[in-house]
């Protein structure tokens, strides 16, 4: 199996809701998420990311798992943020609630944005900590939107896996060290927002009108995939693999296809060195293109 390959995570919003700004089939069909699924177990990737906010993408894996209890495929799935003001209790039983939906894939489970922080010391922790010592699940991490809160949650000493955007154009992650400090504390590192949403594999003039903010730092990129005449998913893709090779790839996709031409790319790597130092030279775009979460 490619060590690529075995560090790619499959993103699993796209299989429980619509997601993604390049997102035109919807969510897919049963048998389309089936043979996505059908594709990572046979193509031996890490494991899958899910949330409980993320539609009913819980329920698809788990009555997946449940066709299949010879799959060795692991889940990491985040808290809803919702939860962050439950009682010790009620989060306990949600983890529980997730275990079940997945029958038995559990691995890990994620607070679903830093803010949650605020309230680990009112039963948050306290719950997760117990999930972790009943064998529930068997990591606690969290998921980051900023280099702040990254760096912020690398101070819980309870954390162990940390998910954050990192791409071509978002390279904070690496320029600040962040990513340096995690592999020093142990703490395992998830990338996601390599395609940063979608962003990355569109034309500039192909962008929604309320994305036309975008549209320098999009050109840009484009100019460069098409200077090395290669498709911008592979250069996003490897750029990633390259730049943090100690981290799993976290990809979502709507269909087999694009998980394939995925696994592909990763194949064709590493990326050349000219091609990266390009990158890295790109200017940094400004906070409202880089943080999905300033989009609308």
């Amino acid at each position: 199996m490619d060590d690529l390959v075995a560090r790619l995570v499959l993103g699993t919003a796209q299989l429980g809701m619509n997601y993604g700004v390049t997102n035109r089939t919807g969510k897919p069909a049963p048998i389309t998420a089936d043979s996505v699924l059908d594709l990572a177990w046979q193509e031996g990737l890490a494991c899958l990311d899910t949330a409980q906010a993320y539609g009913d993408s819980e329920a698809v894996i788990g009555s997946y798992l449940e066709r299949h209890p010879e799959c060795p495929i692991r889940v990491i799935s985040k808290l809803d943020p919702a939860l962050a003001d439950a009682d010790e209790e009620q989060i306990y039983a949600s983890v529980c609630a997730s275990a079940n939906r997945l029958h038995g894939g559990l691995d890990a489970m994620l607070l679903h944005n830093a803010s949650m922080l605020d309230r680990w010391e009112t039963g948050l922790g306290r719950a997760l900590r117990r999930c972790r010592d009943d064998g529930i699940i068997s990591t606690i991490g969290i998921s980051v939107y900023t280099p702040d809160a990254f760096r912020e949650a690398l101070a819980f000493s309870d954390i162990r896996l940390i998910q954050s955007p990192f791409n071509a154009l978002d390279r904070s992650l690496y320029s600040d060290g962040l990513i340096e400090q995690a592999s020093e504390a142990g703490v395992s590192v998830h990338l996601r927002s390599i395609f940063l949403q979608g962003l990355l594999l569109l034309e500039a003039e192909a962008l929604p009108p309320d994305m036309a903010f975008a549209a320098e730092d999009v050109a840009r990129w484009q100019e460069l995939c098409h200077r090395y005449q290669e498709r911008p998913a592979a250069v996003a893709l490897l750029f990633a693999a390259r730049t943090v090779p100690e981290a799993f790839l976290v990809v979502g996709c709507e269909t087999p296809d694009q998980l394939a031409r995925n696994i592909s790319s990763l194949r064709a790597g590493p990326l050349e060195t000219n091609v990266w130092n390009d990158i890295m030279s790109l200017p940094k775009p400004d906070n409202r293109t880089a943080r999905p979460d300033l989009w609308h």
